[in-house]
């Protein structure tokens, strides 16, 4: 599963990234991803990784391989 298709409120497990920039920005395995809003028409989505919170786009949430936290 990839990160873009997380919903609001959903939080997971990075498992991977391949796009050097995201890692480089903190979306590596093993951190925790929190999706804290969603822009309307298919907009950006606002992540918290750690203690970092970013506006990121789908094709770039589409790198990052997932595991969806037990809720």
């Amino acid at each position: 599963m990839t990160a873009d298709q997380l919903n609001k409120g959903q939080s997971s497990k990075i498992i991977a990234c391949n796009d050097l920039q995201m890692q480089d920005i903190g979306f590596i395995p093993g951190e925790t991803l929190r999706i804290m809003e969603v822009a309307l028409f298919g907009g950006k989505k606002v992540v918290r990784i750690g203690l970092s919170t970013f506006a990121v786009r789908d094709i770039e949430l589409a790198t990052v391989e997932i595991k969806l936290n037990d809720q």
